[in-house]
Parts: structure tokens; C-alpha cells; sequence
């Protein structure tokens, strides 16, 4: 048995409030700022998608984990979905810090 057949694994939308909005904004502004200072180009602010893995059978979420960089959240669902398929429940469980009920 594979993990695949416990769990599902998928990229969601964050909701915009007006704080995410107002943070969003923040973010942009220090990224342009760190830009401008040469001093890197790692996206700064709110996650744009969660990483979302859940229980197959009834829904039930296990994993959440906020991706601000659109490249790195899909290469996150490539790399899950690959260990899903590859990994028993309990080898992908303990390399996610899935906590098996």
C-alpha cells in the first residue's frame, strides 16, 4: 500500500481579508526595498496558496503550509504527490509530520 490511497495532496487559495491585503502590500514594499539594496531576491510576505494535504477517506486536513513563491509551492505539490505514490502511510506520515490517528 501507498500513501496515495490514505492521502490527497493540493495546492489552495489563500482568502484575501483586508489584513492579508494590507500585508500583501507590506510585503511587496520590503521586497522591492531588499531588491533595490542587492541584498537578495527571496520573495518577503503572505503566502499566496497553501500546500494542503488530507485524508483521503473523509476530507480531514493534516498538513498546512503557506507557500509565497509560485514556482516553489508547485515544485512542493510535484515533490508530495511523487513521495505520495512512492512512500508507505508510514514512512510519508513521519516525513511530513503527519500525526496517524
Amino acid at each position: 500500500m501507498n500513501a496515495a490511497e490514505l492521502y490527497t495532496a493540493d495546492l489552495e487559495p489563500r482568502e484575501v481579508t483586508m489584513a492579508r491585503r494590507a500585508g500583501m502590500l507590506a510585503g511587496t514594499v520590503a521586497s522591492l526595498a531588499v531588491s533595490l539594496l542587492g541584498m537578495g531576491d527571496t520573495p518577503i510576505g503572505p503566502a499566496v496558496a497553501d500546500l494542503v494535504i488530507r485524508v483521503r477517506a473523509d476530507g480531514r486536513e493534516v498538513y498546512r503550509s503557506g507557500q509565497n513563491d509560485s514556482q516553489l509551492a508547485d515544485s512542493m505539490l510535484e515533490t508530495v504527490r511523487r513521495e505520495l505514490n512512492e512512500f508507505t502511510p508510514e514512512v510519508f506520515a513521519a516525513e511530513w509530520g503527519i500525526a496517524r490517528s
